[in-house]
């Protein structure tokens, strides 16, 4: 059999596990690897609304307008969605593949064919901003850490997440009335709005750390549906 009929299955189509390797190919082509200044100027958006900073995201077609991306970047560009990654968050190179890992997760474990997390997210959605299980996203934590396991990286990434988090905490504290106001909103304007976004905080940290613990009890094993 030739390398090309190897890569089809008898019936003259991809196979799954194909498929899913063409969909990540194309992932890393709409990412892009942006320095901390480029970022903070899309990302000050998204921290206005929920109050946390984050070293990756997805952008969608409607938010790359808003933010007017598409001047800059082209409309061909801004099509259907982007990746975009803070090259400057991260102390090693690796840790930014393990960020596009995470970030192709969450669009594609969504939507996929077969399994895939799409009435339960949606069911999610519907939720208060803090009583958000976030499957997805807890699904794409362990594709990340599992990969961080692959490479031995698996402590050590941890402790950044842990220091990014400790450094996100510190922000909060310092955050101005003005900054708080435009913030609120997301939370149901509680009445104490740091402590509410410290919570949310410490609430992704505590998923990192499940992702973190499920890849060394399975060593870097595939999840269940179940789980």
């Amino acid at each position: 059999m030739s390398m090309k009929e190897s890569n089809f299955n008898y019936r003259g189509e991809p196979t799954m596990a194909e498929k899913e390797a063409l969909t990540f190919e194309y992932f890393k082509s709409r990412t892009l690897i942006l320095s901390q200044k480029d970022y903070e100027a899309i990302y000050q958006t998204v921290r206005d609304h929920i109050g946390v900073n984050s070293p990756g995201m997805v952008l969608y077609e409607n938010f790359s307008r808003q933010l007017g991306l598409d001047k800059v970047l082209g409309e061909e560009t801004i099509k259907g969605f982007l990746i975009a990654i803070d090259h400057n968050s991260v102390p090693d190179k690796d840790y930014l593949k393990y960020l596009l890992e995470h970030e192709s997760w969450e669009l594609y474990i969504r939507d996929k064919e077969g399994f895939n997390l799409k009435r339960v997210e949606d069911a999610d959605q519907t939720l208060p901003f803090l009583e958000k299980t976030r499957p997805a996203h807890r699904y794409s934590c362990y594709k990340e850490f599992q990969m961080a396991y692959q490479d031995g990286r698996a402590d050590a990434y941890l402790e950044w997440w842990d220091d990014f988090y400790n450094r996100d905490l510190t922000r909060v504290e310092n955050l101005s009335e003005a900054e708080l106001a435009r913030i609120a909103p997301a939370y149901g304007h509680p009445a104490d709005l740091k402590g509410t976004i410290k919570e949310f905080i410490e609430k992704n940290r505590a998923i990192k750390h499940w992702a973190y613990d499920k890849v060394l009890s399975t060593k870097g094993a595939e999840l269940d549906e179940a789980d």
